[in-house]
């Protein structure tokens, strides 16, 4: 990808980050099994482009099909080619050969996962309580799920977002209070710190055994594998051997096959492909079942989510109706929030019997800017997109293969700190924005 800033300079980004692309790139290059592709524009171009593409592909890949099948009959008949002539037509059946593979998933190919029946209860947390050491994740906590909840989870790192997923899996237990779990509930949780495949176990074999251990009628390893984008050579790679996108792409699927009906994604998009992306986002925008989501990627959760419990530190979570950037964008208009309140805070219900909000706790009262605050809070912004920026140019370093061992190991500490800076200034610009909001 290029992106040309004021000075005339030429930099290159290697980011699934699709604000940031369609904001600052002019041309996109795409890498795309083993061929690469250049598109002028920015992220919402490239994925008409490639769309175009593809279609166009499956066109070719489709008639080169049908006219393999008819060379396919004369090469059986054929005996050992002695004519130019002959051989001129060999090499032509080789050719429609490599044409007919190339053949691309196809359109109309979708992940497929049904939801299990939800009955009236979901899952509802009461008066929650969790700290470890001195910092506090939830308290007095209270919410009822309802059926059709899209929930993200937004917050700096540290402040207890994937602590709180696990809340929701049982995996942790709460200091106090109580979640309650309805007995139709199916979870499907996609953890960020990925899964241990069995070693020396092929693809084909650990998706078979997951098929029959769910219960899938008339499973079809070779099927599923393809809607997941498995070439059939790769179906037959132990697992091992996988790339790391691959085995994500591998634990996705374990997740769907349990046809879940409360589904839990941690950090989902980072290392899929974006053909993939693209096929989980049009899954999820027909999910009928409770979403609770975690990512980075604005793009993706504001697709996605249409609710948001934002996680402000010290145990403090706001809950927000609406995505990422309508929250954006009432902090920046510097008008209090629509349908907006603590979480903190004594409420009413969310609506009717689905949903509630419990505490018996009261919000304190905002504190206000000091002028050494406001002019930070100024600048802030600016900052983290300077951070970010530099953030994006390491990482395009780091895997240019143009490094020796020294600056690999300089820029990779410089990367380190870059990121805990971000997070760092993230988090105070939250503190700020709220006091600005007051």
């Amino acid at each position: 990808m290029r992106r040309q800033p004021k000075a005339r300079s030429t930099k290159s980004k290697s980011r699934i980050d699709r604000y940031f692309l369609d904001r600052s790139c002019t041309d996109i290059m795409e890498l795309y099994r083993g061929n690469v592709y250049n598109h002028s524009g920015g992220y919402d171009k490239f994925l008409l482009n490639k769309a175009l593409r593809l279609k166009e592909e499956e066109h070719i890949a489709e008639v080169a099909l049908g006219r393999l099948r008819k060379e396919a009959e004369w090469m059986r008949r054929q005996p050992k080619a002695r004519s130019t002539k002959s051989k001129s037509r060999i090499d032509r059946f080789y050719s429609l050969q490599s044409m007919a593979k190339k053949r691309a998933r196809p359109a109309s190919v979708e992940l497929a996962s049904k939801v299990s029946r939800m009955g009236n209860k979901t899952l509802e947390f009461i008066d929650a309580d969790l700290a470890f050491d001195q910092r506090v994740i939830l308290k007095s906590f209270s919410y009822e799920f309802k059926r059709n909840d899209r929930i993200g989870i937004v917050g700096g790192n540290g402040v207890g977002k994937t602590t709180f997923l696990r809340v929701l899996m049982q995996l942790q237990n709460l200091d106090a209070g109580e979640v309650i779990i309805g007995e139709t509930v199916v979870f499907g949780y996609y953890n960020q710190a990925g899964v241990d495949f069995p070693p020396k176990v092929r693809v084909f074999d650990y998706v078979k055994d997951i098929l029959y251990a769910n219960d899938v009628p008339d499973p079809k390893p070779i099927k599923v594998l393809e809607q997941y984008g498995f070439e059939t050579e790769q179906m037959y790679t132990e697992i091992d051997r996988l790339s790391g996108g691959e085995k994500r792409r591998l634990q996705l699927l374990e997740v769907m096959t349990k046809d879940p009906n409360f589904l839990v994604l941690d950090e989902v998009t980072n290392d899929l492909d974006l053909q993939t992306l693209t096929l989980l986002e049009n899954f999820l925008l027909d999910y009928s079942g409770v979403l609770v989501v975690v990512s980075h990627d604005r793009f993706f959760m504001d697709r996605i989510a249409s609710h948001l419990f934002i996680f402000e530190g010290d145990g403090k979570i706001q809950d927000f109706n609406g995505n990422f950037s309508d929250y954006l964008d009432v902090r920046r208009e510097k008008i209090p929030e629509p349908d907006s309140s603590s979480m903190n805070d004594t409420s009413e219900s969310n609506g009717s019997s689905q949903g509630h909000q419990r505490s018996n706790s009261k919000t304190a009262p905002k504190k206000k800017m000091s002028n050494k605050e406001r002019k930070e809070y100024e600048s802030i912004l600016e900052e983290i997109d300077a951070l970010a920026a530099r953030q994006a140019d390491l990482e395009s370093s780091l895997v240019s293969g143009k490094l020796d061992y020294a600056q690999l190991s300089s820029r990779t500490e410089e990367l380190a700190s870059v990121t805990t800076s971000i997070d760092e200034k993230t988090n105070r610009w939250m503190e700020l924005e709220e006091m600005y909001g007051s």
